[in-house]
Order: C-alpha cells, then structure tokens, then sequence
C-alpha cells in the first residue's frame, strides 16, 4: 500500500503512547482539540489544522476535548 488512511474517532480526552514508525504521517483535525507531542516540542490543534510526523520520530496525540474526530495518512 503506497498510502494507508486511517480515521479516528476518539470520545473521551486522553492520551496516546508514543509511537514510531517508518512512514511519514500527516493528519487533520476535523473536529474537537487535540494535542501533538514530540519530544521538545507539543502543539495545540483544532479543526482543520494538520501535523507532520517524520519517519522514527517519537509521537503522539492527546484528545484535550470531549469527542475528536481526525483522519491520518501514512
């Protein structure tokens, strides 16, 4: 598969493990708040705003609202 989407829906605020992986990933919040961590680095994002997670770069998200919706590429 050259691009697996995947879509998530996420109904109560909380977090990931981080995770890594050999694909790049770009997603988007479609609806609620969601915080993405790296390592150094969080960013705070809300509907139709976008992160990039780079090849073995240690990630994750944290739904900070009630219900989340976000699609994801890798």
């Amino acid at each position: 598969e050259p691009i697996r989407g995947m879509y998530g829906l996420y109904r109560t605020a909380r977090a990931t493990v981080f995770d890594m992986h050999y694909e790049l990933e770009l997603g988007i919040v479609c609806r609620g708040r969601m915080r993405r961590e790296f390592r150094g680095f969080s960013a705070s994002l809300g509907p139709g705003e976008v992160w990039l997670s780079g090849p073995w770069e240690p990630h994750r998200g944290r739904v900070v609202a009630r219900t989340a919706t976000t699609t994801t590429f890798l």
